[in-house]
């Protein structure tokens, strides 16, 4: 709701964390760890300056969040909140792949993917709704976009010319 968003990515190399901890700094951010709920997380942020007065030239100092990562068992998780890393961090017993509209959507993805994005079509829809485009075909595509009820995409095998995967739509009943 608040415009953030995550991933999780399996990955066993910690270098190429690292690696994207070295693109940030050479962006211009800082990059520092910090712990929230008994674990090491990095944070990328910025510093930015605010005059609050420009007859006394009063100048406060603030801290741009731009993203944190931490790692679970295998995975790799980024998100661009403290709020979105601590819910996912957070024990439940509503899990995403327990839902029947994730089971029903993933039926005709192979196991053997590349890995897959997920959303329902409300959530996507909030994500493509800050893009201007997305107001200009919305009413055009609005006929075939309102039965959507999830999708899922994926990826499998990729050479050089070409790169295979799935689309999968669920309907509303």
């Amino acid at each position: 709701n608040d415009g953030s968003w995550l991933i999780a990515v399996v990955n066993t190399d910690s270098t190429l964390t690292n690696q994207l901890d070295n693109i940030a700094v050479k962006q211009g951010l800082t990059v520092s760890q910090l712990t929230l709920q008994d674990r090491s997380v990095t944070a990328w942020s910025r510093l930015k300056t605010r005059v609050n007065n420009t007859r006394n030239r009063e100048t406060t100092v603030e801290t741009d969040l731009v993203a944190l990562h931490t790692k679970v068992n295998n995975c790799d998780i980024f998100t661009t909140s403290i709020d979105g890393l601590t819910a996912a961090l957070r024990p439940s017993n509503n899990a995403l792949t327990d839902t029947q509209s994730f089971q029903r959507t993933m039926t005709s993805i192979d196991d053997s993917n590349q890995g897959y994005f997920y959303g329902t079509w409300d959530e996507i829809e909030r994500l493509l709704a800050s893009n201007r485009w997305f107001s200009l075909v919305k009413p055009i595509v609005q006929p075939w976009i309102q039965p959507i009820d999830a999708i899922a995409i994926t990826s499998y095998k990729q050479t050089n010319n070409q790169s295979t995967g799935t689309i999968s739509i669920l309907l509303k009943d």
